[in-house]
């Protein structure tokens, strides 16, 4: 008598398909929310220590003095050369405007200026830091991030940096923080999206398995490979065409993984403003080509561009012209830079370019061009029928073999001082042996 059966193809083929579908599926959304998350917080923190190198460069262009403590009867100050900086909140306040941060000095470990109130409205000034990261930040002489700490009962995500005088000495720390609750909600609102798209393919993709199994395992796998790259951080890595070109919804993934590679690529390593490279990614490319040059001998120049008088136009004009100049000057670098090399936007109104296979004479002699076009832009303000014409300064260094980045973007820097100091709107490009002759 033939055995009873007890299972059928029908139902255990379908189960198969869609059960290690299912299963992937809830495993590589755990993992590339993972990396995302990281990613995410990674430039959060990136930010916030932007913002307090930000605040400490503006209070050395108040003041290249170092910082001190005066005590006068009871009146105790903090002070920045001749600069007192207690009761001064423009600068942090601003900040803290511009970036929605908590900004807070501090000499030692107590608090000077914030832009932290306490529940009756003042400040939360004359406090003390916790014991911990004044012995990590102070003592230990060390920036640091910290994800949940304790200010006037309120949970930030926080970075320290250490204030240090000319002497090497630790005067205090700078403190930029954001409530924990808030970046926490900033990274669910990013991570859950990308959950929930991942989650509804690949649900998809194990629906479709059931009459195209033989077919879909190479597929997914295709998918796998392309969510890892982006969990990775891998953004240029597209997926295949084939998976790209199918006309159906695993087609449809494979392009919302190359959109969503694209929106990375625009949240890591573009300027929000002028759509160029940020500084960030600018570093990691620049660097890149440094390490190839020094292998193939391969030419290349970095120059620091800035915009001549640009606090003028923001005084006179408004922010919003400011921003309309930038992103016309952006415009104009990045239709010059085609074929040339790239160009990213260094900070404020300074511009990085640099020039692949070109060398120090013949990048001076482009720039030229340049120039030219810098003439050429004229940026209407909106309000009695005023043009703004700007003008920009150059400082062209030539990479060498063995060159560090921080003495290439120095030599490019100082450079860009001398055309500063000359008149503005000049190109200078010297080696520094011309300029220890001149």
């Amino acid at each position: 008598m033939a055995k009873k059966r007890t299972g059928s193809l029908k139902n255990i083929v379908p189960l198969m398909s869609i059960f290690p579908v299912v299963v992937f599926g809830i495993v590589i959304s755990i993992v590339t929310s993972m990396s995302f998350r990281g990613i995410m917080y990674e430039k959060i923190e990136g930010e916030l220590s932007e913002i307090a190198a930000m605040i400490l460069d503006s209070y050395d262009a108040m003041s290249p003095d170092d910082y001190h403590l005066e005590q006068v009867g009871n009146v105790v100050a903090f002070y920045k050369g001749d600069e007192e900086i207690t009761g001064n909140n423009k600068l942090i306040d601003a900040a803290k405007k511009s970036t929605e941060a908590e900004v807070t000095i501090f000499y030692m470990d107590t608090r000077m200026i914030t832009t932290i109130r306490e529940e009756g409205g003042g400040r939360l000034i004359g406090t003390g830091a916790n014991s911990v990261i004044v012995k990590d930040v102070i003592e230990g002489q060390s920036d640091r991030f910290y994800n949940d700490v304790d200010i006037n009962n309120v949970r930030y995500y926080a970075y320290y940096r250490p204030i240090i005088n000319s002497d090497g000495s630790v005067i205090g720390m700078i403190a930029v923080a954001k409530p924990l609750a808030e970046v926490n909600e900033l990274v669910r609102k990013a991570v859950l999206p990308l959950v929930f798209v991942t989650l509804v393919l690949l649900v998809l993709t194990g629906l479709i398995s059931l009459r195209y199994s033989s077919t879909l395992v190479k597929t997914i796998l295709g998918l796998e490979k392309s969510l890892s790259h982006v969990a990775n951080g891998e953004l240029n890595k597209s997926p295949d065409d084939r998976i790209l070109h199918r006309n159906d919804e695993l087609g449809d993934m494979a392009k919302s993984i190359v959109q969503m590679q694209k929106s990375l690529h625009a949240l890591i390593e573009e300027d929000a403003l002028t759509e160029l490279y940020n500084r960030r990614y600018a570093v990691k490319k620049l660097s890149s080509l440094m390490v190839m040059a020094d292998t193939t001998g391969q030419k290349y120049t970095v120059t620091i561009a800035d915009i001549d008088y640009f606090k003028k136009v923001n005084d006179t004009w408004g922010h919003d012209t400011g921003d309309d100049v930038l992103k016309a000057v952006a415009y104009c670098l990045k239709s010059y830079i085609k074929g040339r090399g790239f160009v990213a936007r260094w900070g404020g109104e300074e511009f990085l370019l640099i020039h692949e296979n070109y060398d120090l004479e013949e990048t001076a002699e482009c720039l030229k061009i340049l120039q030219g076009d810098i003439y050429n832009i004229a940026v209407p303000t909106g309000e009695y029928g005023d043009i703004v014409k700007v003008t920009m300064s150059f400082g062209v260094a030539e990479g060498m073999p063995g060159l560090d980045m921080d003495s290439l973007i120095k030599m490019a820097d100082e450079n860009l001082y001398d055309a500063k100091e000359a008149g503005r709107d000049r190109i200078v490009a010297l080696y520094p042996e011309d300029r220890n002759n001149d």
